[in-house]
């Protein structure tokens, strides 16, 4: 059998092509719209860059890194700019980092207001049943901690 070696370098090429794409992309969405239609093309690379950091923050947040995951999420969630889809997403994961049993720095009265921020913020979004569930569970836990101490 021949040495795939060829096969592997090939494919690192395209890795590095891809990634070496995508930060001339993120940069050239950081300058001045030209009035030939930049303006579309920046929206577009911010809701990818959106999508990068939300992606990002969940698999932060599922590696236990709660600091890069809280940050991420924060980062997605005060574009004020940015869609409503992902910042509801961005702030149900900043709600579950909060919440995490793991996270050192858990706060299950942050995550119940960042819950009920969600509810009142984003009153249409898929999450809202979600939202909602995880809010109670939150308060009781909350309720639980209350009466052990």
């Amino acid at each position: 059998m021949k040495p795939r070696w060829h096969v592997h370098t090939a494919r690192c090429l395209l890795v590095l092509v891809f990634v070496c794409g995508i930060i001339s992309c993120a940069g050239r969405a950081h300058q001045k719209e030209d009035g030939f239609g930049g303006s579309s093309r920046s929206m577009e690379l911010e809701l990818d860059r959106a999508e990068a950091l939300l992606e990002t923050a969940h698999q932060a947040r599922m590696e236990g890194d709660y600091t890069t995951a809280e940050s991420n999420y924060r980062q997605v969630y005060n574009d004020a700019g940015g869609d409503e889809a992902e910042r509801a997403q961005a702030l149900f994961g900043l709600a579950e980092t909060f919440a995490a049993l793991t996270n050192p720095r858990k706060d299950f009265n942050q995550a119940l207001a960042l819950y009920r921020t969600l509810l009142a913020e984003f009153p249409d979004s898929d999450l809202r049943l979600r939202a909602d569930r995880r809010g109670k569970e939150v308060k009781e836990m909350i309720g639980t901690l209350q009466e052990t101490e």
